[in-house]
């Protein structure tokens, strides 16, 4: 049981570092003149992704964010699995946008496609809310005009029929597990975190089965905070090194006890679940 909490408390202390660095490089680069449009997204995204591990933090007990106000030593398994998947996402988003090795007429076309989904989602839900008149008409019309770019684009061209219909509803070229295989994540660790963490986010009957089965301090609940903080380590400091090729100025930001972590987590999700 002791060795079990201490390999936890370890990891979790790794975590609260990463956390530490991420937020030192994002508040390094706020508010700058004069950057490209694919570092302002690439520090929004950063910043979202910063926000989702903070949260973790706040749920995960022992971290220094932890505060249980009612005092119930409340163990949220469900709502870290959650949001580790919603960082996961964040990072592939962030990877596919601002990271990825692409010609600058291809990013374009990412760029656009990406664009015009948010904006088809804000007239979707507009729609629902019922809202009407000129707001609305000016809304659409840009839907429309960014979607005749869309598909007018080369790169859009090239696709094949059914990749151009799920670009149109997913504001992605790419499936998921091509995104993590150009980001050197390993398909079997993709697929086992990925799988694992929605049953969560879907209240699946298995979540449901392991609250039920797990207890605050037993050995089974510490290993798997340990699992969830694994999680997010690995793609909080895969965050880390790309956010600094956007940023090269800040490489230098990162010291050696960074750069070790995410070298051996760099090790581990492109080799040792491929074997």
């Amino acid at each position: 049981m002791d060795e079990i909490l201490e390999d936890y408390l370890e990891q979790l202390k790794k975590l609260e570092f990463l956390y530490s660095k991420s937020f030192e490089l994002s508040d390094n680069t706020a508010g700058r003149k004069g950057i490209t449009r694919k570092q302002e997204i690439a520090d929004l995204i950063f910043a979202k992704i910063i926000l989702t591990a903070r949260a973790i933090l706040k749920l995960l007990p022992n971290s220094l964010f932890y505060y249980d106000e009612e005092n119930y030593e409340i163990w949220d398994f469900s709502s870290v699995a959650v949001l580790a998947r919603a960082l996961l996402e964040a990072y592939l988003i962030f990877y596919y946008l601002c990271i990825d090795d692409i010609s600058d007429i291809e990013y374009e076309f990412r760029y656009k496609l990406w664009q015009y989904h948010s904006e088809k989602e804000r007239e979707r839900m507009l729609k629902y809310r019922g809202v009407s008149g000129t707001r609305m008409t000016n809304l659409s019309r840009k839907v429309e005009d960014l979607k005749n770019d869309v598909i007018n684009a080369e790169s859009f061209k090239k696709l094949e029929r059914r990749e151009k219909k799920q670009a149109l509803r997913n504001g992605i070229t790419l499936k998921k597990i091509q995104i993590v295989k150009r980001a050197g994540v390993s398909e079997n660790y993709y697929n086992t975190v990925y799988s694992y963490l929605s049953n969560y986010a879907h209240t699946s009957s298995f979540s449901i089965s392991q609250l039920r089965q797990f207890k605050t301090y037993d050995e089974e609940s510490i290993n798997l905070l340990k699992v969830f903080t694994d999680y997010c380590i690995a793609f909080l400091s895969f965050s880390i090194r790309d956010y600094v090729k956007v940023f090269p100025d800040q490489r230098s930001s990162i010291d050696k006890d960074c750069w070790d972590i995410i070298e051996d987590w760099e090790s581990i999700l492109k080799n040792i679940f491929d074997k």
